[in-house]
């Protein structure tokens, strides 16, 4: 017997749309996967600033936002709880930006 996953997009106008042609989230029966979040701040369309942390910071709020979205907040975020280490090298980030940061949330109760 087959088991029936639900995927849902997830959309919203308090943060930035995405650079490219893809969501800002998908949840996928209980895992949200977020796509990459610059620095971006939704109000100016402008980077936070001009530095690393100045950016972490917003692409932190705008995953924030995502998570509100879906309805469930930063306490649903396994991946920065539980971290398994993922780096990246790249030449070059979207519209020149310092960072970018993705995550992983599971969208239902977490029980230890």
């Amino acid at each position: 017997m087959s088991k029936t996953v639900v995927r849902r997009i997830i959309k919203t106008d308090t943060v930035p749309p995405p650079v490219g042609p893809y969501n800002q989230a998908v949840i996928c029966d209980n895992v949200m996967y977020i796509s990459g979040q610059l620095g971006v701040d939704v109000k100016t369309n402008e980077f936070a600033g001009n530095n690393v942390e100045d950016q972490a910071n917003q692409a932190l709020i705008n995953i924030g936002g995502i998570l509100n979205a879906a309805g469930i907040s930063y306490n649903n975020d396994f991946k920065a709880n539980y971290p398994a280490r993922v780096a990246y090298q790249v030449s070059k980030l979207p519209k020149g930006a310092k960072v970018e940061m993705d995550a992983i949330a599971i969208t239902a109760d977490i029980v230890e």
